[in-house]
């Protein structure tokens, strides 16, 4: 009867193989993985600024997106906690207990962060029936765990509520702002 099976020296080769493959797949699977939550962070605040804006419009009423935890607003630097779509009907950028809550976003994953920049220094962004701003044009920022600008990226909104994204315009692997500054995270 014969056997059959892994000789140590086998078994040790397979598995050094293995720790090989491992160290040069893994680092590149976590750049992926990071880019991939960034754009999807980024995506998400962007259908939450088309979806505000749309129900503006389509309820014929002012409507607001802030940073909030559970249906309370935070600030404008707690966007990471997660967000509410709200029918602002007494215009003051909070959610009192009568006005509808229209959709609420997710915390983001751990150590990332989300920062609204606005004109009027508002903490929240309310559009109006028309769908334009309460001339509140300005600009989020998501900034990933490790600060790296390489994975910052960027939104920004005008008065009529139109988006535009960050993008990488000179190549050197950095995202720029509306001035042509690099992203930096705070």
């Amino acid at each position: 009867m014969k056997c059959s099976g892994f000789t140590l020296l086998e078994g040790l080769v397979s598995l050094l193989f293995a720790l090989i493959v491992s160290a040069v797949v893994l680092p590149s699977f976590a750049n992926m993985l990071a880019r991939h939550r960034a754009t999807g962070a980024v995506s998400q605040l962007a259908g939450a600024v088309h979806m505000t804006r749309h129900a503006a419009i389509s309820l014929h009423r002012h409507v607001a997106l802030c940073a909030a935890e559970g249906q309370r607003c935070l600030g404008s630097s707690d966007w990471h906690r997660g967000a509410m779509i709200f029918a602002d009907t007494n215009q003051d950028g909070s959610r009192q207990q009568p006005e509808p809550v229209i959709s609420q976003l997710p915390r983001l994953h751990r150590g990332a962060r989300v920062y609204w920049r606005s004109f009027q220094n508002k903490p929240y962004i309310r559009f109006r029936a028309n769908g334009a701003t309460d001339w509140q044009n300005g600009s989020f920022l998501y900034c990933p765990p490790d600060g790296n600008p390489a994975l910052a990226r960027g939104l920004v909104i005008n008065v009529q509520g139109r988006i535009a994204r960050s993008q990488d315009r000179n190549g050197d692997g950095i995202d720029e702002d509306a001035q042509g500054r690099p992203l930096r995270c705070p």
